[in-house]
Order: structure tokens, then C-alpha cells, then sequence
């Protein structure tokens, strides 16, 4: 026979709770806001036989019903309070989750680590043709400004290490994590990208000073005097009263090419005697006082990198500069590779790299076209787009070429691609040249299969 369990609610009004049945949430809802308003709450007043919550009317993390075995009598676990587990195998996908149960082990019942199933899932697929829509509507905004003579530029950087967004963020848990609010994926927030990138240019600047003397001077009058170097102020702007300007540069809000997948990560405090209670010393003999949190995992579901999308937009004066533009890029950059983004960056969290290209291999080329020329052709791929009159430009450093056609752009290497005809035209970079274009999807973006002339 079963104890009674501890009491769990829901703090919304009666009607929400109705409309969720009650129970867990199911289908393509807002994870953000289930994650925000909808987690349950341990009553103050279990039951007599149950265990009292170590925090009553708190939103816990994990049931801690401890699992106890006597005679007949025993505590089933409480899925309502697994908050943080529940929440991680919602939003992966995932049907069932491991935590203590009680289980027979050679004729006694002894709670062990076991699948716990879930009742409800949430609808990735649904979801993940939301996201793309989202980078659809974003390409068309920032194309929008490329017309008023912005120079746009699109960076898809992949993540290393889990990415922790919002943990200072007010929650039921004391442990928040930021979600977009319409679509309720994990987010950066352009104003966060913003301000690393701006440090990152600040450490760059500092760095190129003559002498440690001149790296002093160039401290104190950008900490204590708020005085900064007039790239600085074109670039992200400054506040104040009389000197206030507008930064040249427009930062987007970054989100993740396919849907992401939530791990837990971690955080102890070893020493809580002497941290919290302020009783004795940092000895070893102290408990640990482990505390879990959500965080982005840096796989996505094919086990692959997981990629954020980047959008940065450059004025003319900043995309005419080409030493400002290449210190806003070269910042960038050193952003997502050396400082960081988000929580626990100094652990290492939050780190992104770049795609790695392989260097090119003289005659490689010609020896791909000859085993491609041996091999049987393959039918074209039915989901391949042909783009009438797009806009063609040729990359000689990467040897590329670029195609854009109503807000799209789908990129091809190698200079095979483009016809000869087209080749001499192309080599003035300064000019665009149409042409009708094959490409198929490979992932959020478009890849060149055919250059034919317009014609």
C-alpha cells in the first residue's frame, strides 16, 4: 500500500490549470512559459504520513520524497515536483526520465535509479518549422536594411561547451534561464552579444598600446573618466547627458539553427559551514550542497556541433571603413572564442568556434571532378529551387560564389560552378551579374548546384 503523496499545485487560477489539465502541458505549447508560470510547487501541509518538503511552497528542482519501504507501506515518487528532470526530457524529446524508484531486487522492494515515464511530450516538429520561419522573417529584416545601404553579415558559429543563458533571471527556482517570449527556445539577446563584443573591442584596444604605462592610462580613462576613443563611440554609442550617440552598428538577437537540446549542469558549494554559516573554516570534512541548472547543450539531436545564427548589421560610414569593420570583426570574434557568452564563462561555458574549412589541396579539385565524372549520376533532388535572374558575386579569396534572390542567398566553391561566359564579368567584383540559378536547402541555408546564363 502506498503512503499518500506530497501535496502538489500549480500557482495559476483555475481556468489555466483546467485548460492543462491538470497534469503536464502537451504539444507545440510555449516552453518558455511553462518553464516560467507552469512548474509545480510543494504544498506546506502534506499529508501526516508523508514527508514535510525541506522547503514548503517552494518550486522544487527534484522530488525529495525519500523512497522508504515498510511492511507494505511505501512512497511513490512524485513526478509533479521532478521540475528540472521533467522539464529537460520535455523539451528533448525524450519519453521517460531516470530517477529513484522502487524496484524487486531478488524479493525485496529497494529503491533504485529506474526509467520514470513521462505522460506528455512536446511537439519538436512543430516547433522546429517555427524556428525556421523566425530566421526567415530575420533574413528578410536585415535584407530590408542592405537596401538602405547597410552591409549585412551572417555568421553561424558552433558551440563548444554548454551555453547558460539567464541564470540570474527571477524564477520560482532561483535558477531562471532565458527563453525567447513568442517562441520560447533559448535566445541570446542581442543587448548581452552586444556588450561582450563591446569588452572584447576594449581588451583589443588595450592590448595594442605601446607600453604598460600607456595600457594604465588607456584603463583608467575608459573606467573612472567614461572616456573612450572615438572609434569606440561610432561603433556601440555612449550614454550620458551631453555626449550621447547612437552606435553605428545593429546587433540582432541570436538563435540556434535547429532546435537545441537542455542539459543540467552544476554548481557545489563545498564549504556551506563557512560560506553560509560563517561557523568554521573551508575544511574538507563539509558536505557539498550541489545545486542543478538548465543550460544549452553544445550537441544538437544528430550528435553534430549545434550552430547560433548571428546577425550583425554595418552602417555605411562603419561597412566603408575598412579598419573599423575588420577591429568590429576581428572583436567579434574574439567574443565567442576567448570571453564568452552568458553565465559561468569564466569555467569556460558559453564558448563558440567557427566553421573549420580544410585547406585547399593542389589538384584536388580536378581529381574530385574525375571521380564525380566516374561515378553514376544521380537524379536531381526533388526539393531543388530554381532561382530566376538572381544576383550573382564572386569571392576570389574563398573562391565562392554568391547568389541572392528575393532576400535568399545560397552560396557554391569552386569555379567550376560559374560558366565561362560569366567568369570574366564576374571577375570585377564591384559588379553583380544575373543568372538562373539550381540550388537545394542543406539545413537553414541554400547551396549552389547550377549556374546557367540568363539568357
Amino acid at each position: 500500500m502506498a503512503h499518500p503523496k506530497t501535496q502538489a499545485f500549480r500557482p495559476v487560477c483555475r481556468a489555466v490549470n483546467q485548460a492543462l489539465q491538470g497534469g503536464l502541458p502537451s504539444g507545440p505549447f510555449n516552453f518558455g512559459l511553462y518553464f516560467m508560470k507552469w512548474f509545480f510547487v510543494a504544498d506546506g501541509l502534506p499529508p501526516r504520513e508523508a514527508p514535510r518538503p525541506k522547503k514548503p511552497w517552494a518550486c522544487c528542482l527534484s522530488d525529495e520524497t525519500k523512497l522508504k519501504q515498510k511492511g507494505n507501506r511505501h512512497f511513490d515518487p512524485n513526478i509533479r515536483l521532478d521540475n528540472l528532470e521533467v522539464s529537460l526530457a520535455l523539451f528533448n524529446g525524450d519519453r521517460q526520465y531516470i530517477r529513484e524508484v522502487l524496484q524487486d531486487h531478488r524479493g525485496k522492494i529497494r529503491p533504485k535509479p529506474g526509467p520514470m515515464p513521462l505522460p506528455s511530450s512536446w511537439d519538436r516538429a512543430a516547433m522546429q518549422k517555427l524556428l525556421h520561419q523566425k530566421h526567415h522573417y530575420l533574413e528578410a529584416a536585415a535584407r530590408s536594411f542592405v537596401r538602405l545601404g547597410y552591409q549585412y553579415h551572417r555568421l553561424e558559429r558552433h558551440l563548444t561547451s554548454p551555453l547558460i543563458l539567464g541564470l540570474g533571471l527571477e524564477h520560482p527556482s532561483e535558477k531562471g534561464f532565458r527563453f525567447d517570449w513568442t517562441l520560447g527556445l533559448p535566445v541570446i539577446p542581442a543587448s548581452g552579444l552586444k556588450g561582450v563584443v563591446r569588452l572584447a573591442w576594449l581588451v583589443q584596444e588595450l592590448n595594442r598600446q605601446p607600453d604598460a604605462e600607456a595600457a594604465r592610462l588607456f584603463a583608467r580613462q575608459v573606467t573612472k573618466d567614461n572616456h573612450f576613443p572615438e572609434p569606440f563611440r561610432l561603433l556601440f554609442g555612449t550614454g550620458g547627458e551631453k555626449d550621447a550617440r547612437r552606435g553605428r552598428v545593429v546587433f540582432l538577437d541570436a538563435y540556434p539553427g535547429t532546435l537545441p537540446r537542455l542539459k543540467a549542469e552544476i554548481m557545489n558549494c563545498h564549504y556551506p559551514d563557512y560560506l553560509n554559516k560563517k561557523r568554521r573554516g573551508p575544511t574538507e570534512d563539509q558536505r557539498p550542497n550541489p545545486q542543478k541548472f538548465w543550460a544549452v547543450h553544445p550537441l544538437a539531436e544528430d550528435r553534430r556541433p549545434l550552430a547560433f545564427v548571428f546577425r550583425l548589421l554595418l552602417s555605411p560610414e562603419i561597412a566603408g571603413d575598412h579598419q573599423l569593420r575588420e577591429g568590429l570583426l576581428q572583436a567579434f570574434e574574439a567574443a565567442l572564442q576567448e570571453h564568452g557568452l552568458g553565465a559561468k564563462t569564466a569555467i569556460g561555458h558559453g564558448r563558440f568556434r567557427a566553421e573549420e574549412i580544410p585547406p585547399e589541396v593542389p589538384g584536388r579539385e580536378a581529381q574530385v571532378q574525375k571521380e564525380e565524372d566516374k561515378s553514376p549520376k544521380r537524379a536531381p533532388s526533388p526539393e531543388t529551387q530554381i532561382w530566376e535572374s538572381a544576383r550573382l558575386t564572386w569571392n576570389p579569396g574563398r573562391q565562392e560564389v554568391e547568389a541572392t534572390w528575393q532576400g535568399k542567398r545560397a552560396t557554391g566553391r569552386g569555379r567550376d560552378l560559374v560558366p565561362e561566359e560569366l567568369q570574366q564579368r564576374l571577375k570585377n567584383k564591384k559588379k553583380a551579374v544575373a543568372a538562373r540559378v539550381t540550388v537545394e536547402p542543406v539545413g537553414l541555408a541554400f547551396r549552389v548546384v547550377k549556374i546557367e546564363t540568363g539568357d
